[in-house]
C-alpha cells in the first residue's frame, strides 16, 4: 500500500526529527544575539543553480535564508525560465544561526509535513513564508472540510508537472498530494494510511511567487486505502495532464507496485468527469477498466518522476528497486507513457547504507542547471539521535 508499506521510512524519519529537536533548536542567548539590532545586514552572494547532484544536495540541505530543511522523498520540476522547484515530504526545519536573517534565528525546530524549495534567480528559498515557518506550519494543509475527525490529517507531495500558460504569462504547476491520516486511537509506528488525494494547481509568476489557485479532486475515491493511489506520477504533454496511479498487492513478498495511467485535458482540469483511463482498448471513461502499464515485478516504488528525452521522445523513470528492502537504483524506459516498459540491463547504482542500520528509499530523477538531470535517493536510520548528515536526500548520479 502507498501509505503503509512503501512510505514507512517517512514516519520513522518524522519521529527521529522530533527526537532531534531539543538538540537543534537555538537557545535563548543565540536568538537574542542574532536578533539584536545593529547587526549588519549583508546581501547574500548569488547562488548558482547546481550542475551536479552533489551540489544540489549540498544546497538543498544547507543554509536557506537562515534555516535548514532536511527532507525526504524529494522530487523536482523545472519551470520555463529554468527555475527549479523541489518538493519534499516530512522535513525537519531548524535555525542555522545565520546573522543575515535574524528573524530566522528564533525558529523552533519542528517537523513540517510538506514543503517546496525554490532555486532560481540567484536565490534559494523556501516556498513557505517565514510567518508560517515560525508558526510551525507546512506548505499546504488539508482543508477543514476534508479532514477526517479523530486524528491528524496532512499531505505528502507525490508528483508534479508543469506547463507554461502563454495567455496568463505564468507557469502552471500541478502537484498531486496524498491525503494521509494518523488516528488518535491507533498505536505503533504504522498508525497511518492514505485516505485520499488532491490535485493542487499553482501559478509561478515572473516574480518567483508560487501561489495556490485551487485544490481539485482526483480519480481516487475518498477513504479508500485499498484503491489505486492516483497521482503517483505526473506528466503534461500535448494539452493533457497524465496521472499515474500506483497499487500494491497485499502480499508481504511483493514489494513492487503496479502502475496505471489516466489523463485529463488541461482545459478541463477542474471537471472530474473529464478523466479518461488507459485500458487494453485505449482511453475509457471507466476507472475500473484500467490495466497496469508498469507491472509490479519491475519493483517500482509507490511514486515516480517521469522524464522525457527531448531528442528521442522516449520516457524513462529512475527508482530505488523494491523501496528500502532492495539495494539497486534502476531505470526503465518506454517509447510512450502507455509502454511497453523495460528495465535497463545494468543498475544505475548499487547502494549501501552510510551507517550500519540505515536504509535507502525514494530514488528519483531531479532537474539540474540547464537541461541536466541527476538521480537522488533518501536515506534514513533507525537509531535515535542520528546526525542529520546521515538523513534525508543523498546524491547518486
Amino acid at each position: 500500500m502507498f501509505g503503509f508499506e512503501t512510505r514507512r521510512p517517512r514516519i520513522l524519519f518524522a519521529l527521529l526529527g522530533f527526537l532531534l529537536a531539543w538538540a537543534l533548536a537555538p537557545g535563548p542567548s543565540d536568538a537574542a544575539t542574532l536578533g539584536a539590532s545593529g547587526v549588519p545586514r549583508v546581501a547574500p552572494a548569488p547562488v548558482a543553480l547546481p550542475a551536479t547532484t552533489a551540489e544540489f544536495v549540498a544546497l538543498q540541505r544547507g543554509d536557506i535564508e537562515g534555516r535548514r530543511f532536511i527532507g525526504d522523498g524529494g522530487f523536482g520540476i523545472r519551470t520555463r525560465n529554468g527555475t527549479l522547484i523541489n518538493f519534499y515530504g516530512d522535513t525537519v526545519v531548524s535555525a542555522t544561526g545565520n546573522p543575515q536573517y535574524p528573524s530566522a534565528a528564533t525558529q523552533k525546530t519542528y517537523m513540517m509535513r510538506n514543503n517546496a524549495i525554490i532555486h532560481g534567480g540567484g536565490r534559494i528559498r523556501s516556498a513557505t513564508s517565514g510567518t508560517r515557518l515560525l508558526s510551525l506550519n507546512s506548505f499546504v494543509d488539508v482543508p477543514a472540510a476534508q479532514r477526517i475527525p479523530g486524528g491528524t490529517n496532512y499531505y505528502w507531495p507525490a508528483s508534479a508537472a508543469t506547463r507554461y500558460d502563454a495567455t496568463a504569462k505564468v507557469d502552471r504547476v500541478y502537484v498531486f498530494l496524498s491525503h494521509m491520516f494518523t488516528s488518535d486511537t491507533g498505536t505503533g509506528l504504522w498508525n497511518f494510511s492514505q485516505v485520499g488525494s488532491r490535485l493542487a494547481e499553482y501559478t509561478f509568476d515572473a516574480k518567483g511567487t508560487l501561489t495556490l489557485t485551487r485544490l481539485l479532486a482526483t480519480p481516487m475515491k475518498a477513504n479508500d486505502p485499498a484503491g489505486i493511489k492516483w497521482g503517483a506520477g505526473a506528466f503534461v504533454d500535448a494539452g493533457y495532464l497524465y496521472a499515474f496511479g500506483s497499487s500494491k498487492i497485499d502480499d508481504p513478498w511483493i514489494w513492487g507496485n503496479d502502475f496505471y495511467l489516466a489523463r485529463i485535458p488541461v482545459s478541463s482540469i477542474g471537471t472530474a468527469t473529464a478523466w479518461r483511463f488507459w485500458t487494453a482498448a485505449g482511453w475509457s471513461r471507466s476507472a475500473t477498466a484500467v490495466i497496469p502499464v508498469i507491472p509490479n515485478p519491475l519493483g517500482l516504488e509507490a511514486t515516480l518522476a517521469m522524464v522525457r528525452d527531448p531528442a528521442t521522445g522516449a520516457f524513462s523513470v529512475s527508482y530505488k528497486e523494491f523501496t528500502f528492502i532492495g539495494s539497486r537504483v534502476m531505470r526503465i524506459t518506454a517509447p510512450a507513457l502507455t509502454g511497453p516498459w523495460t528495465a535497463d540491463p545494468e543498475p544505475l547504482a548499487t547502494l549501501t547504507p552510510v551507517v550500519p542500520d540505515g536504509y535507502t528509499y525514494c530514488g528519483t530523477d531531479i532537474p539540474l542547471a540547464g537541461s541536466a538531470r541527476g538521480v537522488i535517493v533518501s536515506h534514513g536510520n533507525f537509531t535515535p539521535g542520528t546526525p542529520l548528515e546521515f538523513l534525508g536526500i543523498r546524491a547518486v548520479i
